[in-house]
């Protein structure tokens, strides 16, 4: 994996809580080049020990406030706006980004 920019929007994070906050940290270093993660695995990786209605509760939080889009049945992607890797053209995310948006 390449290194990633955290392009961290304040004013949606200022928005989250802190368990949410801690979770999208933790996103920037667990999702691909293409900023997909694959949310079970996440969940097992994470070491953060919620029981599933909670980690339900935090994924739809960062959903509502568009720091995650569903991208298949296992797949999230992180908001573009929020970090990209190193040799990805941010554009090309951004695109992606929208792309699932309007599913």
């Amino acid at each position: 994996m390449s290194g990633k920019y955290i392009t961290d929007d304040p004013e949606i994070s200022n928005s989250l809580s802190r368990t949410a906050c801690a979770i999208m940290l933790l996103l920037y270093f667990h999702t691909d080049d293409h900023n997909m993660v694959n949310k079970k695995r996440f969940m097992n990786k994470s070491g953060l020990d919620m029981d599933m209605r909670t980690w339900n509760k935090y994924w739809a939080e960062l959903e509502a406030k568009s720091v995650l889009v569903k991208a298949s049945i296992k797949l999230w992607m992180l908001s573009p706006d929020q970090c990209y890797a190193e040799g990805v053209s941010q554009k090309a995310l951004t695109a992606e980004w929208k792309q699932l948006l309007i599913r």
